[in-house]
């Protein structure tokens, strides 16, 4: 038996097709979400980082992430702590963030979240919390590059995880 079995799965990326396949668009309403961000930083804030799931570095788009709950953006934002071990999280990481609220008006989006879009997408859940953050994010960039982003008049349309 071998030391190093490889993983029973593969992770899915987009497959060559992917801009041809027909995305289901979910109408989001108008709702509260959450974000645990810094201390002083603004809470809607735009961005492409390297850590962030679903920001690649090619997408034409920066990202905004806000969580559905506060339980969901604290697991976010401290959970690896949990996870690896440490079974407290430090004053100075506790004390360097805070919690809003942030009204979003009603949007069409890509909610990874339903089972019709990713059957669409074909990818798993598995594949979107990958901890290799190079496949979520290959799926950034082909939502963000996906035709039917754009309606009609060429307004771009906001698409979510």
């Amino acid at each position: 038996m071998a030391n190093n079995p490889t993983p029973a799965r593969a992770q899915l990326r987009p497959s060559a097709d992917f801009p041809q396949r027909g995305i289901p668009a979910t109408l989001q309403p108008q709702r509260i979400w959450f974000r645990v961000h810094r201390t002083g930083a603004p809470a809607i804030w735009f961005g492409k980082l390297p850590h962030h799931r679903f920001s690649h570095s090619n997408c034409p788009f920066p990202l905004l992430y806000v969580g559905a709950t506060i339980p969901t953006c604290l697991w976010e934002v401290f959970g690896d702590d949990v996870f690896q071990g440490k079974r407290a999280i430090s004053f100075r990481k506790w004390n360097g963030c805070c919690l809003s609220q942030i009204l979003v008006p009603e949007l069409k989006v890509c909610a990874f979240s339903l089972e019709r879009t990713r059957d669409a997408m074909s990818v798993d859940k598995a594949s979107l919390l990958a901890a290799d953050l190079s496949i979520p994010q290959a799926w950034g960039l082909a939502v963000q590059g996906h035709p039917m982003r754009a309606n009609r008049n060429r307004q771009p349309r906001l698409w979510a995880a």
